[in-house]
C-alpha cells in the first residue's frame, strides 16, 4: 500500500517538468487560469524522406489584455522640434502563477480534468518602450495606438515539427539568425556563428511571442525570419 502511494505522487509530480515549477495536488493557493490545456497526442513521427524532425512546445493558447492608448510617433526621427517622451508600460508583472498541466499517460480517469494537476509557473517581468508624442497639436506624425498585452493561458502540447537537418546549420545561417534575433531586439552583442545558450534563449523567446514552435531551428521559424535554408 504505501509503494503504491508513494508511485502515484511520483507520477503526479513527473507532470511538472518544467524547470522552476512546484506542485500543489490539493487546489491552487493563487489565482488559476480558467481553461485546461488539450489533450492531444503528440502522434507518430513524420517519415518525409529527407527530412528531419524533433518534439517542439507548440505554442499555447493566448488573449489578450487592453493595457492603455498612446500617441506612438511615427517617424524615424525627431522633425519639426516635436517634443518627445520615452514610456516604459510594463507588460508582464513577474512572480509566480498557478497553472493547470496535461498529467502523464498513467493517469487511467475517465474524466480528463481529474488527469490534470497544479503547477506554480516562474513569470519573468516584461516593459517595453514606447516613444510617445507629449503635445499632438504640434504634429500629424503620430498615430493613436492601443497596446495590449498577450497573455499564454497555458503551454502547448509536445508536437513533431520538420526543423533543420544537422548537416545544413551551419555557421553562417547561425549568423543570420542572431542578426535578425540582434535586429528585433532578442539578442544583444555581435554574431558568432554559434549556437551557444543566449542565441538559443533569444530564439525561444522569439518564438514564444511569434505564436511558432518553441524549441529549434525549425522551418517554421527560419521562414518566419526570411533566411533561406
Amino acid at each position: 500500500m504505501r509503494f503504491s502511494f508513494f508511485l502515484l505522487i511520483c507520477l503526479l509530480i513527473s507532470a511538472c517538468h518544467v524547470q522552476n515549477e512546484t506542485v500543489w495536488q490539493d487546489g491552487p493557493p493563487l489565482k488559476p487560469t480558467t481553461r485546461s490545456a488539450p489533450t492531444n497526442d503528440i502522434g507518430k513521427m513524420p517519415n518525409k524522406p529527407g527530412a528531419c524532425y524533433a518534439k517542439s512546445q507548440m505554442p499555447g493558447l493566448t488573449t489578450k489584455e487592453f493595457v492603455a492608448v498612446l500617441p506612438l510617433y511615427t517617424e524615424d526621427n525627431v522633425i519639426d522640434d516635436v517634443e518627445l517622451d520615452t514610456i516604459d508600460l510594463q507588460l508582464q508583472e513577474g512572480g509566480s502563477e498557478w497553472v493547470k498541466k496535461k498529467s502523464n499517460q498513467n493517469c487511467y480517469s475517465s474524466n480528463p480534468e481529474d488527469c490534470l494537476v497544479w503547477c506554480l509557473v516562474e513569470k519573468e517581468t516584461i516593459v517595453k518602450q514606447f516613444v510617445v508624442v507629449k503635445d499632438t497639436s504640434q504634429t500629424k506624425h503620430f498615430k493613436m495606438t492601443e497596446i495590449f498585452n498577450e497573455v499564454q493561458n497555458y503551454e502547448g502540447d509536445l508536437a513533431w515539427v520538420e526543423v533543420l537537418c544537422e548537416s545544413k546549420i551551419t555557421a553562417s545561417l547561425i549568423n543570420e539568425v542572431q542578426g535578425f534575433l540582434s535586429q528585433k531586439n532578442y539578442l544583444s552583442g555581435t554574431s558568432n556563428g554559434k549556437l551557444n545558450n543566449k542565441t538559443k534563449e533569444a530564439l525561444k523567446k522569439y518564438q514564444k511571442e511569434n505564436n511558432l514552435p518553441i524549441g529549434q531551428l525549425d522551418l517554421r521559424t527560419l521562414e518566419s525570419m526570411g533566411i533561406v535554408y
